[in-house]
């Protein structure tokens, strides 16, 4: 992938000691991508310049990616509280959810959070701890220069807390801690003029505010900052925020996909590149009845399952399985698909043989063609630009952290 430069952060989870095996994203030597990686990409209007496109891998696996306007005057290496890695982390963002990915439970991000507040890689978040463990980290906070407020989570029987909810932030001024010149002129010189001017104004209205300001006002008035101090304040990369910027004053902008390929994976079962074919007519979705997908996906649910059990981010939810629900949740038999692709033969559903070909089946009537997620899972595609307003978020934290 040559066309990727890599971008030098030491927020980079380490490599897994152990499972899962590498990902598909290799380098030139064919070794695991593993950090940040940016590249040019073609100049959208109505910004002036090229866009940058910034992929985070870990072992091998793309866990997020997005693409703005390029920021060249507001250098990230210079500046440790910004980072892509801030936003990734803080809420748990990945692109797949059956892809493995560094957050290995579910206090993983708020841990993370903790920890890159005292260790200044983060200018404000908000986290949860266990009581103890937030009582020794409030010891540290204001000998590390955070400032805080919390709110006490799930007393016992006796009205103490096992929990607090934390809010913290730096105390240093913004143009401490930020190059908001170049961040001002970067802004102006890729926003048109009337959208740059709000922008510009808050940052400069709030240099010599700082962070901790916000660990005491609600969540709700600090969602309704202007995006670019909110971005700055939460350590997010400035490129990414513009294009937010533009999404949301601009309905019109036109974001091309920028596709992001894989090397073909040395590891997948070539015997499973053949998809098996079948005589039916598979009809548009909207006209099969519901019952009849129901009956088409029960004999699919011990298959699903079984892939389910195997990976942590589902296995709480296997209960839910049935007929009715694949049918409903096409996704669910396409993580298992995946899941059967990507496992050794060791590890595949022992009854695979037996009901594969009607899994390729039911997913052609389900509008999911099996051809081309095999084909995505060798060389992944990354859709229209996801951070697009949508009615559904990716997965991850419900709110900024």
């Amino acid at each position: 992938m040559s066309d990727w430069m890599t971008i030098s952060d030491d927020r980079t989870p380490p490599f897994p000691v152990g499972p899962p095996p590498p990902g598909p994203f290799r380098d030139g030597d064919d070794l695991p991508m593993h950090g940040l990686y940016e590249r040019s990409v073609v100049e959208v209007v109505p910004t002036n310049g090229p866009w940058i496109q910034v992929m985070a891998v870990w072992n091998g696996y793309r866990v997020w990616d997005f693409a703005g306007p390029s920021m060249p005057r507001f250098a990230l290496a210079r500046c440790p509280f910004v980072s892509p890695w801030n936003e990734i982390l803080s809420q748990g963002l990945r692109r797949d959810p059956s892809d493995p990915a560094p957050f290995d439970e579910d206090t993983w991000c708020d841990r993370w959070i903790a920890q890159a507040l005292l260790d200044g890689r983060k200018p404000f978040g908000r986290f949860e701890l266990p009581f103890k463990d937030a009582r020794k980290w409030c010891e540290r906070a204001r000998r590390s220069g955070v400032e805080y407020s919390f709110t006490r989570l799930r007393p016992d029987a006796e009205g103490y807390p096992r929990a607090l909810h934390i809010t913290a932030g730096r105390v240093e001024p913004y143009e401490e801690l930020f190059d908001l010149r170049a961040l001002v002129a970067d802004y102006r010189s890729i926003l048109p003029s009337e959208i740059a001017d709000d922008e510009v104004d808050a940052l400069m209205d709030h240099r010599a505010e700082s962070p901790a300001l916000y660990a005491f006002v609600s969540y709700d008035a600090f969602a309704r900052l202007p995006r670019s101090l909110r971005g700055l304040t939460l350590g997010y990369p400035p490129t990414a925020t513009a294009g937010r910027i533009l999404l949301d004053t601009h309905a019109d902008v036109l974001i091309p996909d920028f596709p992001i390929h894989a090397q073909p994976s040395k590891d997948l079962d070539p015997q499973l590149s053949a998809i098996p074919g079948c005589d039916h007519d598979h009809v548009a979705r909207p006209r099969v009845s519901h019952d009849e997908l129901v009956k088409a996906c029960e004999p699919l649910v011990e298959f699903v399952d079984y892939y389910w059990r195997m990976e942590a981010a589902l296995s709480r939810f296997t209960s839910r399985i049935s007929g009715a629900y694949l049918a409903d949740y096409p996704e669910a038999l396409v993580a298992a698909f995946e899941s059967h692709v990507r496992a050794t033969t060791e590890d595949r559903y022992p009854r695979s043989e037996a009901v594969y070909a009607h899994l390729c089946c039911t997913l052609r009537y389900l509008g999911r063609d099996p051809q081309r997620l095999l084909h995505s899972l060798i060389t992944p595609q990354l859709p229209a630009w996801l951070d697009r307003a949508r009615p559904d978020r990716p997965p991850g934290r419900l709110r900024e952290s």
